[in-house]
């Protein structure tokens, strides 16, 4: 998923600012852009990396985050994951994942920013951990996973406007 997400991000960053908050495993990107860059055979463009979890329950950190990245005027902000930037809060419970979706919110209304949010999927790897409330309020839903022959598998799960995407390899 990681792996996706940073490859959206640099492509996207062609053309637009983006913002990537890296909120796990921050030491793993520098190689990975590095890996990025050698096989596009460019630089990763206007990328910007957020070291550090984003602590969707503190309305203050949530603002000062706004407030950091506010010159960049990204086009796309990711969270990767959301698990580690919901310090605090319970994603299995509506409440707290309402808030931690109104938080999300207030990002992309104040930015004016797309996001895409890296998220987990449960045991069963039928559906992504914890509330519905999060899936209800994703305009677009995409599942990531490995196939049996190996081949990573990119699904549309939901997609509030239009006709969802055919799964791709």
């Amino acid at each position: 998923k990681s792996f996706l997400a940073l490859d959206i991000a640099g492509t996207t960053a062609q053309a637009y600012p983006v913002v990537y908050i890296a909120a796990e495993a921050i030491e793993d990107y520098e190689s990975r852009v590095d890996a990025w860059q050698a096989h596009h055979q460019r630089p990763i463009g206007d990328l910007y990396f957020w070291r550090r979890p984003l602590s969707l329950a503190d309305e203050g950190a949530v603002h000062a985050f706004i407030a950091a990245i506010k010159d960049v005027k990204p086009a796309l902000i990711v969270i990767d994951p959301l698990a580690d930037c919901m310090t605090g809060l319970d994603e299995s419970t509506m409440k707290d994942m309402g808030l931690a979706v109104f938080a999300l919110n207030t990002i992309r209304r104040h930015t004016r920013a797309a996001l895409l949010i890296v998220h987990h999927t449960g045991w069963d790897n039928g559906h992504e951990r914890g509330s519905s409330t999060l899936r209800g309020a994703c305009r677009m839903v995409v599942k990531v996973d490995a196939r049996e022959d190996g081949l990573i598998r990119f699904l549309c799960e939901k997609k509030n406007h239009g006709r969802k995407f055919d799964p791709r390899s």
